[in-house]
């Protein structure tokens, strides 16, 4: 039995460790200081729209997000919820997640899409050099 408790908290660490790294993952992505590529006002105001549209999904998605992930972890032990409801529930906190990934990579390539050639150039090397990647 103690083995048992052993193994089931493991899995909720691990588990509970992915899923906060996901979240953060999407909220904050890779930290781009835009103002490093002299932007102009047009493409300033641009971005802040972009920015609020972000804003206002993460605010929808983000809270239902946290309230099924808590949820999960009551129910994870519970002898009375099926195993059905569970990856049931880990299926819907996976397509939040994803959902976020995939709003925090639009609002990056609608932002992306706005630059200029010399300023897609020094993105490109911000990410080199923050990524140590060969270019």
């Amino acid at each position: 039995m103690r083995i048992t408790n052993s193994i089931v908290a493991l899995v909720i660490a691990i588990f509970l460790f992915n899923s906060m790294s996901a979240l953060a993952e999407a909220k904050n992505g890779i930290d781009i200081r835009w103002e490093c590529l002299n932007l102009t006002p047009r493409q300033e105001q641009k971005f802040a729209e972009f920015d609020k549209d972000w804003e206002r999904i993460y605010s929808i998605v983000r809270p239902k997000l946290i309230r099924d992930q808590e949820r999960l972890k009551l129910i994870l032990t519970n002898p009375d919820v099926s195993d059905i409801q569970i990856k049931e529930l880990q299926k819907q906190i996976f397509i939040k997640q994803e959902q976020l990934r995939y709003y925090a990579l639009e609002n990056f390539l609608s932002k992306r899409h706005l630059l200029t050639p010399k300023q897609r150039i020094i993105l490109h090397e911000i990410f080199c050099n923050n990524f140590k990647i060969e270019q």
